[in-house]
């Protein structure tokens, strides 16, 4: 590994910031390799994502254009470059074949029914039965956004016209109202305006357009206290 760039550690870290790394280096990545790039100080502003860290890339080339993306967004915040991390997580072994892409098929209710794929590395899971929304995801954005939100999610799901709901990972992107499914990020940057969101984990509802697309709509959760 010679010829794989170190980190850029301008600075030493605090234990947080080393907890919130160690939790992303685990998290589940195809590459052998990776890098992590997130700030060196919490942002005061919000407890959700306070180091605002970012989904992991392949190369460092790829981790320092992030960190000039971000400087721009952020002007004087301090992002670090933290790796390269190996990919041993032990329930997923590298030789493991992943879900790259799925083909939904729908029926039923009042709109067209054409098969669309959802890209694997997009979204960590998929929803389709009020049970499994009432069991994993009501739960989980309780804890996170509080109750009120996590019924206006179950509520939203039941009200939605596809019954099927996604779980977006790493969003530092989540403007994407009304994007295309499978490419949320890239969309919400061809979409110009107002600057996205921090990074924070969404559910995403399917719907289909009039011309029967399948769009994908993010449930922005409440601002951070």
């Amino acid at each position: 590994m010679s010829d794989t760039p170190a980190g850029t550690f301008t600075r030493p870290i605090g234990a947080e910031l080393a907890g919130v790394l160690a939790a992303a280096a685990r998290a589940a990545f195809t590459a052998p390799t990776f890098y992590v790039v997130a700030r060196y100080d919490p942002d005061p502003s919000t407890t959700s994502r306070p180091f605002n860290v970012q989904r992991p890339v392949e190369t460092y080339a790829d981790a320092e254009a992030l960190v000039q993306d971000l400087a721009k967004r952020e002007p004087g915040v301090e992002y670090g470059i933290f790796g390269p991390f190996q990919s041993e997580d032990p329930e997923r072994p590298t030789s493991q074949a992943t879900v790259a892409r799925l083909e939904v098929t729908t029926e039923g209710g009042s709109g067209p029914h054409a098969p669309f794929t959802i890209q694997g590395h997009e979204y960590d899971a998929l929803f389709y039965s009020l049970q499994a929304v009432e069991k994993f995801v009501v739960p989980y954005y309780a804890a996170e956004y509080g109750a009120e939100f996590a019924l206006q999610v179950r509520l939203r799901f039941q009200q939605a016209p596809l019954a099927l709901l996604g779980h977006l990972p790493w969003s530092e992107e989540t403007e994407v109202l009304g994007q295309a499914a499978g490419s949320p990020q890239a969309a919400a940057a061809a979409a110009g305006g107002a600057p996205p969101a921090k990074e924070r984990f969404v559910p995403v509802l399917f719907h289909r357009d009039a011309g029967g697309q399948v769009r994908a709509q993010p449930l922005q959760p409440p601002p951070a206290r």
